[in-house]
């Protein structure tokens, strides 16, 4: 799930098996983001007024 996106990176967060039961969050290049994922930055425009948690 992407959270937002300031600049060129994305701060996501993934819900899925791992070794605690937390949400695992982190920012990732949009370049990354492109290559490991379906998402394409023709859809970045949906995340320009979702400001990131610091």
């Amino acid at each position: 799930m992407i959270l937002g996106i300031n600049g060129k990176n994305a701060h996501v967060m993934y819900m899925g098996p791992s070794i605690t039961i937390d949400p695992v969050e982190g920012n990732v290049s949009l370049k990354d983001l492109e290559k490991r994922t379906t998402w394409q930055r023709t859809n970045e425009f949906f995340f320009q007024d979702i400001p990131l948690r610091n």
